[in-house]
């Protein structure tokens, strides 16, 4: 009896983390994601496709928003904790203004793409 008190106990004691960390999501950074490419498809305007894995076990990614700050487009990818018919894989397309100088991944300082 006391055997299935302790079990119980850690059952309950264990949902609330499995919870909040189904509830999670936060931003991939670079060095997280694998086979991590940049290319430029398109010369006027500037457009970038940006894809990669995200090498975080069991997380998808669910949204990636592109952010102006300055002369720099910071791009933030969003991932969670996997579901049915999602992937760790992203492709992303960005047409870049002229106003913009260089693009970010995450919250890295170091550019991922330069105006030359």
């Amino acid at each position: 009896m006391k055997m299935i008190c302790k079990l119980l106990l850690y059952v309950v004691a264990f949902l609330p983390a499995v919870g909040c960390a189904a509830s999670h999501d936060s931003v991939l950074e670079s060095k997280d994601v694998q086979f991590f490419k940049i290319e430029q498809v398109q010369a006027r305007p500037v457009k970038l496709r940006i894809s990669g894995l995200a090498f975080k076990s069991a997380m998808s990614v669910t949204k990636i928003t592109p952010r102006t700050d300055d002369s720099v487009i910071v791009l933030e990818a969003r991932v969670a904790l996997s579901k049915p018919g999602t992937s760790g894989s992203f492709e992303y397309e960005l047409t870049v203004p002229d106003s913009v100088e260089a693009v970010r991944f995450g919250t890295s300082p170091v550019p991922i793409w330069k105006r030359r």
